[in-house]
């Protein structure tokens, strides 16, 4: 096939030899046969067709005009995570017997800035040191002082779903 991880390759071989080699010994194998290391593409399957679209859509169009009429705010929020020093530190190709570096001061401090825009264009930013459901509920009431009754739609990171 064309596309092989190098555990899938280790364990071919010992089905097919019996030998049992190294996940490292199998990539360098990968690499001798002229294959290369690459993130997949995702592509989804399961999307809908452009009529279920159009419906959703006319739906949600409806939906946010009968909100609006009964005083709602639509807030759309997310949340932001600034770190210090965040280097992406990825796998990198070097001449042999040279190793990369990358310089680091050692700090670990962050800021999790949450923020939500209305449908009239108004915003709210808060900035907190924490991200977790009690900075988030803290965020909320923020949200609903500035802009009273609100309709909040938030992606579903487990702090927007606490458990208590």
């Amino acid at each position: 096939k064309d596309f092989w991880t190098a555990t899938e390759l280790c364990d071919l071989i010992y089905l097919k030899s019996g030998v049992r080699y190294t996940v490292d010994y199998c990539a360098d194998l990968f690499r001798k046969w002229g294959y290369t290391m690459k993130v997949p593409v995702c592509r989804h399957v399961n999307a809908a067709t452009d009529e279920a679209v159009a419906e959703f859509q006319e739906y949600i169009r409806k939906e946010i005009a009968r909100l609006e009429s009964l005083g709602y705010a639509i807030l759309m929020q997310d949340e932001a995570i600034f770190m210090a020093e965040a280097l992406a530190r990825r796998r990198m190709f070097s001449k042999i017997g040279v190793r990369s570096t990358c310089v680091m001061s050692g700090t670990r401090q962050k800021r999790i800035v949450y923020g939500a825009i209305a449908m009239n264009s108004k915003q709210i930013f808060r900035q907190y040191e924490k991200f977790d459901a009690v900075t988030f509920v803290k965020f909320l009431k923020e949200a609903v002082r500035k802009f009273g009754k609100v309709v909040m739609i938030a992606d579903r990171a487990s702090q927007h779903r606490p458990k208590w």
